[in-house]
């Protein structure tokens, strides 16, 4: 799927996406990432690479120092918006994951759920590859000891 197609159905699907993560058979498997994110990104500043409509971001946000939260769709960034946030730490940001060079901070972790989601299923190689690489080259500017969830 090409990349343009890739956001329309993503920004299409917005309001519905977060149904898959009430799914019974998805609860325990959901419960140990949760606690995995929690313990690890615990006063982090964190990078959110493709943050969807924010299911992964309130999580951080309440263990992390500060979230910058990126997504290339406006619709689900709209739906990301408007959850409640306990801490008030999170800074939303619309911006396509090969154009993140351009935000200026310091983050002491990056974050993304982009590898493990129907993205790279929907993607050809290439495409996938080019994502994955690109993902990574952020966890170049994590600060000395970060980490890349």
């Amino acid at each position: 799927m090409k990349d343009a197609n890739l956001i329309d159905y993503y920004s299409h699907r917005a309001n519905e996406y977060e149904q898959i993560y009430a799914k019974p058979e998805r609860q325990n498997d959901l419960h140990r990432i949760r606690s995995f994110i929690r313990k690890s990104l615990l006063n982090h500043s964190v990078l959110e690479i493709a943050c969807g409509t924010g299911y992964w971001t309130k999580i951080i946000s309440d263990v992390a120092d500060s979230v910058v939260a990126t997504d290339a769709s406006l619709q689900v960034l709209e739906i990301a918006r408007k959850k409640e946030y306990r801490k008030h730490n999170v800074k939303f940001i619309h911006q396509r994951v090969e154009q993140l060079d351009s935000i200026k901070a310091d983050f002491s972790a990056a974050f993304t759920s982009l590898v493990g989601t129907r993205v790279l299923a929907d993607c050809d190689e290439e495409d996938s590859g080019k994502l994955v690489t690109l993902a990574l080259k952020e966890s170049i500017r994590l600060a000395t000891g970060g980490i890349f969830i």
